[in-house]
C-alpha cells in the first residue's frame, strides 16, 4: 500500500524541502518553545513562503499554517 501523499509523488522538491521543515520543527517544538529559531533553507520557493506567510500552493500553504501553530516564537530564515 503507497501511503505517500499525492502531491509529493509529482517530485515538487518545493513540497519535500517544506514537508522536511515541518517535521523538524514539529519534533523539537517542545525544546524550542519560546526561542528564536534560524532555519536555513536552499529552496527560494519555501523561503518565499516562510517568510512571507502566504503561498498559492494549497500542499505549501497547509505546511505553512501548522508550523505557524507551532509554540516557536519566532522563525528566522536564511539561504545558506
Amino acid at each position: 500500500m503507497d501511503v505517500m501523499h499525492p502531491a509529493l509523488k509529482l517530485g515538487n522538491i518545493a513540497h519535500l524541502e517544506m514537508l522536511a521543515v515541518l517535521v523538524a520543527c514539529e519534533l523539537w517544538a517542545q525544546d524550542l518553545c519560546g526561542r528564536h529559531v534560524r532555519i536555513l533553507v536552499d529552496n527560494m520557493a519555501v523561503q518565499q513562503v516562510l517568510n512571507s506567510g502566504a503561498a498559492k500552493d494549497p500542499f505549501l500553504l497547509h505546511c505553512l499554517r501548522l508550523c505557524l501553530c507551532l509554540p516557536i516564537c519566532r522563525l528566522c530564515l536564511r539561504l545558506p
